[in-house]
């Protein structure tokens, strides 16, 4: 194992419910755990709905439009 792997292995991802980020319950300490310095920089949401791998399916079918639009149309 690599010293990075090593690193890596001792991070987590945070988990948040889609309902703690609606109504603001999620609380800077865990934003901070899931995005701060020592972090993995995952924060994985639970309890999508059920459509939202159509709608992510569908969204990142635009990704490579989007990343060829000229800077101005950005």
């Amino acid at each position: 194992m690599t010293p990075s792997e090593a690193a890596i292995g001792t991070r987590k991802a945070v988990t948040v419910s889609l309902e703690e980020l609606k109504q603001s319950e999620c609380m800077l300490d865990t934003l901070e755990e899931a995005f701060g310095p020592s972090s993995l920089g995952i924060l994985i949401v639970k309890d999508l709905p059920s459509r939202f791998g159509e709608l992510r399916q569908r969204l990142l079918s635009y990704a490579s439009y989007l990343a060829n639009l000229p800077a101005h149309q950005l």
